[in-house]
């Protein structure tokens, strides 16, 4: 397999005055290409903090994170977007749909910004909505799509710029279990046919076993059962 991410002692402390507190505490940790990732554990935990220094939002206190071999720690606001628009995928919990865009708009919005032309962004786009199932409703806006389709248009849009990996927070917290479980196959097929990396957060342990690998987390630490691997 090939190592796609990797973070080596890796710790997060903020510090308000003399208060502080230790968000991240040594986490190790390798994806491979191509892996479907659960992080899961309670509130406070760590979760998205550890989300964010995978994504380059945020850069830790101590330790490393490798992206592809490059050290985000060392990279300039300019290269961690460059990296986030065109190798990373973001699927939220609130969907993030611009409003007055139509499906196909949205999908297509992360390659204009990347400057592709009209013509290759409108054909990526449609190619992406049948991908995930909405070929007959690219022409409708938010509004008019249920929570499930939405969130499938926000996948659609997250594979927009072929990245390489997808960082899924908490995508399935504003939808019925039916939905979640459509959004979660689907997820799981994108990541074993297109060989996307798909890292999700969620608080929810029965969630968490749609995926491949589960990865606890308590207090900032990893716990000792993580790394189970699921059928």
């Amino acid at each position: 397999m090939v190592e796609i991410l990797k973070l080596i002692n890796v710790h997060k402390i903020y510090r308000t005055g003399d208060f502080e507190i230790h968000a991240l505490k040594g986490i190790n940790l390798s994806v491979d290409k191509g892996e479907f990732l659960t992080i899961t554990g309670p509130s406070g935990s760590g979760k998205t903090t550890l989300l964010n220094l995978i994504a380059g939002l945020d850069k830790p206190t101590i330790g490393e994170v490798y992206f592809k071999n490059f050290l985000l720690n060392n990279m300039s606001d300019d290269e961690l977007a460059y990296l986030r628009l065109n190798e990373i995928g973001f699927i939220f919990q609130s969907f993030n749909l611009v409003p007055w865009l139509t499906a196909l708009e949205n999908v297509m919005l992360p390659m204009l910004i990347a400057g592709k032309s009209r013509e290759e962004r409108k054909s990526r786009g449609i190619e992406l909505l049948n991908l995930v199932g909405l070929e007959e409703r690219m022409d409708h806006k938010p509004i008019e799509l249920s929570g499930g389709e939405q969130q499938r248009v926000a996948i659609a849009r997250a594979l927009a710029n072929n990245p390489s990996i997808i960082l899924a927070d908490e995508p399935t917290g504003n939808l019925d279990s039916k939905s979640g479980k459509m959004v979660l196959d689907l997820l799981n097929e994108i990541s074993r046919k297109k060989e996307v990396t798909v890292i999700l957060v969620t608080h929810d342990l029965e969630l968490a076993k749609s995926s491949r690998k589960i990865l606890r987390m308590r207090d900032g630490t990893l716990l000792e059962d993580s790394w189970k691997t699921e059928s």
